[in-house]
């Protein structure tokens, strides 16, 4: 069975993922694992991540001070 991995990226955008996890959670298909990848938001998406409960999800947090995203 064909296994997805679909990679969310976020800079200060919450309402996004949401959006997007929303649709992830609705999906009939269910072979898939979820990575968020949180580009040194000021918004903590860890705990919208954990409030839909998909399994196969996980979080990676990059350090990017405003510096070096100038």
């Amino acid at each position: 069975m064909l296994s997805i991995t679909c990679i969310l990226t976020s800079f200060n955008r919450p309402g996004l993922i949401r959006q997007s996890l929303e649709s992830l959670r609705v999906q009939t298909y269910r072979n898939f694992e979820v990575i968020v990848m949180d580009d040194s938001s000021i918004f903590d998406v860890g705990p919208l991540v954990k409030e839909f409960q998909i399994p196969n999800c996980r979080m990676v947090h990059t350090d990017v001070t405003p510096e070096q995203r100038a």
